[in-house]
């Protein structure tokens, strides 16, 4: 379809305000009628109008998924794609839930903002029940950092001492953060009135977009080096004195990198986010040092997560370096 470009003239009304008509066929698209009150939002690139009523007309949105002949990945990977594109209602059904529906429920449960309303043996229905009004994109990613800064602390720890379920166990809480900002942040992304709400523009929402993709990154890898060093501990093995000491140095070294990277990104930090963006391939090489030297494949997995843990947080620099060179 063309859509055809119209030119308006500005009337000058009063002594401080000007007018410019609206195409009739706008005005009747959205049903108003004089007296109607329009917004009128300015942003980088001129005026945007809407209609008042705009904002609270919203269809439900629901998925109905069909659990039967499929694995429990592929039904929790359905059920997560449905939440992350805001859908209101989820519906899972099938006469396979009579078996696994303690493990859908589990899933339904680890979406913040769902409710289970209805199961019978062969239907579970979850609602949405988020307010987007009591919802802060930094508060969320605040939440996450501070759960990462204890799994760092007990990941590193876990060289003494097994700390693995209990940091599976907030994981699982950075999992469900990172998949309820990233829900609000599509839903920002695609409603104006929305973005406007949480006080947000879309270069700030696809910044914070890759922070909370980096942030249960991280995540994954500080749990992945608490699992490789119980695999360790169960095969007995032993390790001198001298490797534990360099690793949990590394290890150490990274998450004082990532608390500065983090204080980068709060403060918006330029000149603290470049210095550990260049220093990024030094970490790497010690990485790389302390791997030729010991090729234990307990010992590889939990380079390899560091290496993946500094790629992160080198990303991480970049995109506060970004934003940065965007807003000056």
């Amino acid at each position: 379809m063309i859509r055809v470009v119209e030119f308006r003239k500005l009337i000058k009304f009063g002594d401080s305000s000007f007018v410019v008509s609206l195409p009739k066929d706008w005005i009747t698209k959205h049903n108003l009628v004089k007296g109607d009150t329009i917004y009128v939002d300015e942003n980088e690139n001129g005026l945007v109008l809407k209609p008042k009523e705009i904002k609270t007309r919203k269809e439900p949105k629901s998925m109905v998924i069909d659990a039967d002949n499929k694995s429990l990945e592929a039904v929790q990977t359905e059920i997560v794609s449905s939440y992350l594109t805001n859908t209101d209602t989820i519906e899972v059904k099938g006469s396979s839930l009579r078996e696994n529906a303690p493990q859908v429920k589990q899933y339904l449960h680890n979406l913040a903002g769902l409710e289970i309303i209805e199961q019978t043996k062969d239907k579970i229905v979850a609602k949405d029940l988020l307010n987007i009004n009591e919802i802060s994109i930094d508060s969320m990613v605040r939440r996450m950092d501070n759960i990462i800064r204890s799994m760092l602390d007990d990941s590193i720890a876990s060289a003494e001492e097994d700390h693995f379920d209990s940091i599976n166990q907030r994981d699982n809480d950075v999992n469900r953060l990172s998949f309820l900002t990233h829900r609000v942040i599509r839903l920002a992304l695609r409603d104006h009135g929305v973005a406007k709400t949480l006080e947000v523009n879309h270069l700030s929402l696809l910044v914070d977009w890759q922070i909370v993709t980096y942030l249960e990154k991280i995540g994954d890898q500080s749990k992945r080096i608490a699992r490789a060093m119980r695999e360790a501990r169960a095969k007995k093995k032993s390790f001198s004195k001298s490797t534990c000491r360099e690793l949990k140095q590394i290890y150490k070294n990274l998450q004082q990198v990532y608390l500065k990277v983090m204080k980068s990104y709060y403060t918006k930090d330029k000149k603290l986010a470049y210095q550990i963006e260049t220093e990024s391939q030094q970490r790497i090489s010690l990485c790389d040092s302390f791997e030729k030297r010991c090729r234990d494949p307990c010992l590889v997995q939990v380079i390899y997560n560091l290496k993946g843990m500094s790629t992160s947080i080198k990303n991480i620099a970049r995109d506060v370096i970004s934003i940065e060179n965007e807003q000056g």
